[in-house]
């Protein structure tokens, strides 16, 4: 059974229509962060069917929107396609974790070279303070396990490296964080 309960949001998020929770997002949007955010809960685990017509149901769209949302997160690598066979959650290899991490590496140092020269004096205030929210829920990770907190500090994380992001104004930059 997929959860129908919205991912903790620690940080508010500007309002750019593409972020896949706000009200002006594509119903793909949707489906895309609906699906993507249930992968990283491990509710729908590696190795997990995932059926288009079932999705539809349980997120109250059509088959179209769910068809797209798959269609990129194949495209991400989180989910994987085959003829006859369906849709399922990909199981990544060693390598492409290694390889993942390699690129974020290389994406959140060039963020933040760029965050240096282009923020402003509010936009270092807001990200200092979303730094100190996020260390002290790392903090609390040392005790707590429970699947949920874990997501809201992943959720934490991404919108943290997100919001540097947006504020070097370099779009492809952004678009390859998300």
């Amino acid at each position: 059974m997929i959860s129908r309960r919205p991912a903790p949001v620690p940080f508010p998020v500007p309002k750019r229509g593409t972020d896949g929770r706000s009200p002006t997002a594509s119903l793909s949007q949707r489906a895309f962060h609906l699906i993507r955010d249930n992968i990283l809960r491990g509710e729908f685990p590696p190795g997990a069917i995932l059926s288009r017509r079932k999705l539809g149901e349980d997120f109250g769209m059509s088959f179209l929107p769910i068809t797209e949302a798959l269609g990129r997160l194949e495209s991400d690598g989180l989910v994987e396609s085959k003829p006859r066979a369906g849709t399922r959650v990909r199981i990544p290899s060693a390598q492409d974790v290694r390889e993942h991490c390699i690129l974020r590496e290389a994406l959140e140092t060039q963020s933040a070279r760029l965050f240096c020269e282009e923020a402003g004096r509010d936009e270092r205030l807001e990200l200092k303070g979303m730094a100190k929210r996020l260390d002290e829920r790392f903090r609390q990770s040392e005790t707590n396990t429970d699947a949920d907190f874990l997501f809201e500090l992943h959720t934490m994380h991404v919108q943290f490296h997100t919001r540097i992001a947006q504020y070097t104004r370099c779009k492809a930059l952004c678009d390859a964080i998300e």
